[in-house]
């Protein structure tokens, strides 16, 4: 992964927004002086985008599972001790 804060290429990016086999689509940080926007969000290599921010994005999906999982779920599971 590149895209560190020595990096004259790099550009700062506050979060991955989507992912492609080869790309993240990230959000950029700050705004374009000529208009005052947001930079658009831009697919970007996945080679280009920091480690931290993978691990960040990586967490997010996992714990959007979890919850997609756990909507259906009535109970919650403990540990049974079961006797043979």
């Amino acid at each position: 992964m590149t895209m560190y804060a020595d990096d004259p290429d790099a550009w700062p990016v506050r979060r991955i927004l989507a992912e492609r086999p080869h790309h993240y689509r990230v959000e950029w940080v700050g705004k374009n002086p000529k208009t005052g926007k947001s930079w658009p969000p831009d697919w970007v290599k996945k080679d280009d985008v920091s480690e931290d921010l993978v691990n960040i994005w990586e967490r997010k999906k996992v714990l959007k599972e979890e919850r997609k999982l756990s909507k259906g779920m009535l109970y919650v599971s403990a540990p049974v001790r079961v006797r043979y």
